[in-house]
């Protein structure tokens, strides 16, 4: 009996000791919502892929969005290729490019930036400071650019106003390298010009094209470098130049640059960061150009849409009597891509849409093309048109189970309500959905049987009298198949210990809304590796285990069951293999072929790589032509197919291969060079001068 006791005592204890580690648990993972009663100190302004937040006291670090609040003794930090920009209360702006870890700290005299890695560009208000470790740098009033480097040592430029380190002023265009109990302040020998430090750059295209210029005395030869990291080991440009300045086409992502002097060992400027943006050209969706908008009584509502941007903060619609938009008659800010304007009268409108950036690079706008559309007063009512979905559109049933099925329609000559009408049959006897709103729009859910059905929408007049429109058809379907689409089935993946994160893709026809993406190690998914969620049909996961895994995609409920699963895709993830650094022809290069009859191309060797393959192409009105594409195991190749060339633009293009036998085991991103190929003009012929005739005897 004192044996069971004692048994009951130790699970007694056992129990009460898990319940207040579960408690413990509990409130760590939901530490969030007491976070709201601390202090909010700032938001973030943008986000550009991951960004994560840690509370104070706590040990869960949680996704951050764009606009969300930043709150006081907030860690933040950001992944490979991420940036964020944080916006306090006192004005001050902190911008965290990519592998970045920060704690902010805001009192009532100061802010306080503690910076453990990375790289910042910090604007401070009057009181700003940032420490790392035991340096702190006092940059009030001025816009800093800071980073730490491979050898631990701090770089701080100072592009504007003046910064201290304890009594040492470091003023504009002055530069210092800090190391343990050191401190080099210096003026810059190159003072960069453009793109500016923390430059924000849209590129509307795979490349841009971005012009690099500095000042400083006049050298035989600079050395530009360009690279993914302020440490500058992982460089992508690298080029001797005469001038000072030089055009680097470049994608988008984060990016240093520093100049120097060519000679070997020659000082470097310290790096500059600049950032180049994936945009897209904002285009005008609706209503189409020209459209016209008709009202007996009460003025029409317009609804105005765009295509939207991902990387703009809000948007400025205008709204002018003229295409040249000399007479503003109205400007509307929003942040969603799609307004209604009800107070328009009779006339002709021009409106256009300008994307607003969170960046502070003032001079950054996008606009659409501009459109117009025509109001008109009239005497007779103009029923309502269904718009969505077009006629004959089939919708897969799954999609409306989520309900993502969206009827919209043109509104009707002043209609104060709709009654949208669903039926098998075109005479709308028995109608399966009957339903009355007061927008111009109808989300259908819910379980309906597959098959052709037909709806029109009766918009309702102030005195009651029913206006109905044309009748459009729509085919429910059966479920389609979900197809995985990148990584491909039995495609390569590469990944590092620092970066082991892979962007996911797949297709559905059923246009779902949440979906789960599973890991494993075995065929049969006997054992997850890991699970993610998703709300799009793409997904960047990290944590991708070495060797072969599989993938699979499942579209969920709303009480999150699978009710559809993907095809299984297999895929091998193996090390990063690094695109080779092209060495000649240079970047930009003029080769005069008069007296030659050969083109070395030849480029830096990528260690663990047994091929190259070069691709060289004929480049004109922004398009590359393939003439040539090859495979070598050496760091050369010689060109002796004169016949493929002429005069005009060329591109070479170079990627690492490793094989392991003669199966393709990985494959670096490929490496653009552009050049040209020039002529001499043809020489005259010589014309004998004297003697005329030449007498031999």
């Amino acid at each position: 009996m004192k044996l069971i006791g004692k048994d009951l005592l130790i699970t007694a204890f056992s129990i009460a000791a898990m319940s207040a580690a579960g408690t413990a648990l509990y409130y760590d993972f939901t530490g969030k919502m007491d976070a709201e009663k601390t202090e909010k100190i700032g938001t973030i302004t943008f986000k550009k892929k991951t960004a994560q937040r840690k509370y104070s006291g706590q040990v869960i670090w949680e996704n951050l969005n764009q606009t969300d609040a930043v709150y006081n003794y907030d860690t933040i930090r950001t992944d490979a290729d991420s940036l964020s920009i944080i916006k306090l209360k006192d004005g001050s702006q902190i911008e965290l490019n990519e592998n970045t870890l920060i704690l902010l700290s805001l009192t009532e005299n100061k802010t306080t930036i503690d910076f453990s890695q990375g790289s910042i560009n910090a604007a401070g208000a009057a009181n700003l400071n940032i420490k790392a470790g035991n340096t702190v740098i006092t940059a009030g009033n001025s816009t800093i650019n800071l980073s730490k480097d491979a050898a631990d040592n701090l770089n701080l430029n100072v592009n504007s106003g003046v910064a201290a380190l304890g009594d040492k002023k470091i003023g504009e265009n002055q530069e210092a390298v800090i190391g343990a109990g050191t401190a080099e302040v210096s003026d810059r020998e190159f003072i960069p010009g453009e793109p500016r430090s923390g430059a924000y750059i849209l590129a509307f295209s795979g490349e841009k094209n971005i012009r690099f210029a500095w000042t400083s005395k006049a050298v035989k030869k600079y050395l530009l470098e360009i690279a993914g990291d302020p440490s500058f080991r992982k460089k992508f440009v690298s080029r001797a130049v005469i001038k000072p300045e030089s055009a680097v086409r470049l994608k988008p992502g984060t990016y240093f640059w520093r100049i120097g002097y060519a000679e070997k060992n020659g000082k470097m400027s310290l790096p500059q960061p600049f950032i180049i943006i994936k945009e897209r050209e904002e285009s005008l969706i609706a209503p189409a150009d020209l459209s016209a908008f008709n009202y007996v009584k009460t003025l029409p509502l317009v609804p105005l849409q765009w295509s939207g941007s991902t990387v703009a903060s809000s948007y400025t619609i205008s709204l002018a009597a003229d295409p040249g938009f000399k007479n503003i008659i109205k400007t509307i800010a929003t942040s969603d891509n799609s307004i209604a304007v009800d107070s328009l009268s009779a006339g002709t409108y021009y409106w256009q849409v300008t994307n607003v950036y969170p960046f502070p690079d003032a001079g950054l706008t996008v606009k659409s093309p501009a459109r117009s559309f025509v109001i008109r007063q009239g005497t007779t009512v103009k029923p309502p048109e269904p718009m969505n979905p077009p006629n004959g559109h089939r919708i897969s049933s799954l999609f409306l189970t989520g309900g993502m099925q969206l009827f919209s329609w043109q509104p009707g000559d002043d209609m104060k309500k709709y009654v949208i009408k669903i039926d098998r049959d075109r005479e709308f006897k028995n109608p399966v959905i009957s339903t009355t709103t007061a927008q111009s729009f109808y989300q259908l859910s819910g379980v309906i049987a597959t098959g052709t059905y037909y709806w029109r929408i009766e918009g309702i007049d102030a005195g009651g009298v029913p206006h109905a429109s044309v009748e459009r058809s729509f085919i429910i379907t059966d479920a389609e198949k979900i197809t995985t689409v990148s990584p491909a089935d039995g495609g390569i993946v590469s990944v590092t210990d620092n970066r082991n994160t892979v962007q996911f893709t797949w297709n559905d026809p059923n246009r779902g809304s949440m979906y789960r993406l599973e890991l494993s190690d075995k065929s049969d998914f006997s054992r997850i590796l890991s699970s993610h969620a998703s709300t799009a049909t793409s997904l960047s996961a990290a944590g991708i285990p070495r060797g072969t895994f599989y993938w699979r995609v499942s579209l969920m409920d709303k009480k999150g069951k699978a009710i559809l699963r993907s095809n299984i895709a297999s895929a091998r993830s193996t090390d990063v293999l690094e695109s080779p650094v092209s060495i000649t022809p240079a970047d930009g290069t003029a080769i005069d072929m008069t007296f030659r009859n050969t083109i070395t191309f030849s480029w830096k060797k990528v260690p663990s790589a047994t091929h190259y393959r070069i691709i060289v192409g004929y480049y004109s009105g922004g398009f590359s032509k393939k003439i040539l594409e090859t495979e070598t195991t050496d760091t050369t190749y010689v060109l002796r197919q004169l016949e493929l060339l002429d005069e005009g633009n060329f591109t070479w293009e170079i990627k690492a291969l490793r094989y392991a036998g003669n199966k393709l085991e990985n494959e670096s991103p490929l490496r653009k060079n552009y050049f040209s190929i020039t002529l001499q003009s043809a020489m005259d012929k010589p014309e004998i001068i004297s003697p005329k005739n030449l007498y031999i005897k």
